[in-house]
């Protein structure tokens, strides 16, 4: 006899793989306490990523459900073309809304949660399900940072604002921005690895006995590949992201965004993370232990809650951009490798929020 599983909404915003990565933890973890709960996932993050990241039953919905910041490249956002861009976003926000909602008129989700997607928290109120927003930051306190550059996103971030008001459940996940007035709080989420240190760099095709320290270099799924990643033979660099299948040139592995190794896997690997300051890159990390160098975006205002959080909480130096491509960062490294790596760490933020959805969902 054939399950009836109940359907949860998952709304998550493309800015960056991060968001992403949040989502896919929480969803594996309503998996791991229950079989009866399936996702459709709206977004325009590649089918890929979850495919990779999902053992859950799900379905994705490619549909805008965000702008968020446009960027030039990864730690650069273009204000101009986010502003353009919202222009054409928000006046259609109701009526495509209003069409995901007669899509589900038959079978209906019990719950709508938005990874900050306004799409989602908007498709909650037509709906009259219950709401979760889970988030670090939220798009208006974002761009609060910009209104000296672009005050017309002054106008958006108080449209957003409207929307979080009426959600039902607010989470926050630490490291956590902004004041966050009346919301539940609640530890990291991270997605987990499957995979030792050992059976990864085999993977990569590293020797046994080569004891060569391993370096990942990533940008958080931007599109972002170093020209020259090359420090020396008695290290081993990953990059990922940039070239499209694995190869290997020496002491340098490149692995494409789809890399055919685990990302969490990497990073549990890797002796040393040097990527863009994103929470997902922070809070894989802070799970396995790995030192972190990282990137900030100068404006972008989460950078420097991340920044302050990563200090207190993980054997970390910062790293500016231009010294990735030139090979000035060589010296931090050294620092880095000379820290001690942290244990890794049980606590997930994703079992509480997944602990709160199934309690919905079975409310209902």
């Amino acid at each position: 006899m054939s399950m009836t599983r109940a359907t949860i909404a998952y709304f998550v915003t493309p800015h960056g793989f991060g968001h992403a990565a949040r989502a896919a933890a929480v969803m594996e973890s309503v998996g791991r306490l229950t079989e009866r709960i399936r996702f459709d996932i709206v977004t325009t993050v590649p089918e890929w990523f979850f495919a990779q990241s999902l053992s859950v039953e799900h379905r994705l919905r490619s549909v805008v459900c965000d702008v968020g910041l446009v960027q030039l490249d990864p730690v650069t956002e273009d204000v101009g073309a986010t502003v353009t861009a919202l222009r054409d976003f928000w006046p259609t926000l109701p009526a495509t809304a209003a069409s995901l909602v007669r899509e589900w008129e038959e079978m209906p989700p019990r719950v709508v949660v938005s990874d900050i997607s306004p799409l989602g928290l908007e498709v909650a109120r037509q709906l009259g399900v219950s709401s979760v927003l889970v988030e670090n930051f939220t798009w208006d306190w974002i761009y609060d940072a910009y209104r000296e550059l672009a005050p017309e996103l002054d106008r958006f971030g108080e449209r957003y604002a409207d929307l979080v008001v009426g959600v039902d459940h607010h989470l926050r996940c630490e490291p956590a921005c902004g004041p966050g007035v009346g919301t539940l709080r609640v530890a990291p989420v991270s997605r987990e690895p499957r995979g030792e240190r050992g059976s990864t760099r085999r993977a990569l095709g590293i020797e046994e006995g080569d004891g060569r320290p391993l370096v990942l270099l990533t940008m958080g799924g931007l599109g972002w590949g170093p020209r020259s990643p090359f420090l020396r033979d008695d290290v081993l660099v990953v990059t990922l992201g940039g070239v499209s299948t694995m190869t290997t040139d020496g002491s340098v592995i490149r692995l494409p965004d789809r890399s055919p190794v685990y990302p969490p896997d990497l990073i549990r690997a890797a002796d040393v993370v040097v990527g863009k300051l994103g929470y997902s890159t922070v809070t894989e990390c802070y799970r396995s232990g790995t030192r972190l160098g990282f990137v900030r975006r100068e404006r972008f205002p989460e950078s420097t809650v991340l920044a302050a959080w990563v200090r207190d909480h993980l054997p970390s130096a910062e790293m500016r951009a231009d010294e990735l491509s030139n090979g000035r960062w060589r010296a931090t490294l050294e620092k880095l490798l000379d820290q001690p790596r942290l244990v890794e760490r049980r606590e997930q933020g994703a079992d509480e929020i997944a602990r709160l959805l199934v309690e919905l969902v079975e409310a209902t």
